[in-house]
């Protein structure tokens, strides 16, 4: 094998790092925005939420994906990457080293390389195994 410096082992420790973080601190979720179509328009979204927001700086420059902001009222740092193909791209490098979010992930990308007008039926599919999560939750309009 490799020394402890090599290349191949530095990055395989720091997505583990990345995906331990992500693990206890991130989240995957389904965004839903309503339209004038039968179903809402839904798409995955990973969220990394710190008070500290160095870890996150770091994690985003690593990766080179995800958009970086504060919240206003409660102060935390909130790293989201919402861009479908940064979401396969983050499962692919993240997804063999997570525990605990390996599942959510996994529909996450299936969701991303999904056909737009068939997304909410993976999204139910999700919300079947998961639940709708707080008050976010979209209710399909009836045809």
């Amino acid at each position: 094998m490799g020394c402890h410096n090599s290349p191949m082992t530095h990055d395989a420790e720091k997505l583990a790092y990345i995906a331990g973080f992500f693990d206890g601190e991130g989240c995957v979720s389904v965004h839903i925005r309503h339209t004038r179509n039968v179903f809402p328009s839904t798409s995955p979204r990973l969220t990394i939420t710190q008070k500290d927001p160095r870890t996150l700086l770091w994690i985003q420059e690593y990766l080179g994906m995800g958009y970086l902001s504060k919240r206003t009222k409660s102060g935390c740092h909130v790293l989201q990457i919402g861009a479908l193909a940064d979401v396969v791209r983050f499962a692919e490098l993240i997804g063999p080293y997570t525990r605990d979010k390996k599942a959510k992930l996994t529909l996450a990308v299936k969701m991303a390389n999904t056909q737009y007008n068939q997304r909410h039926l993976v999204a139910e599919e999700y919300f079947q195994k998961f639940g709708r999560g707080p008050a976010k939750a979209g209710k399909r309009r009836q045809p």
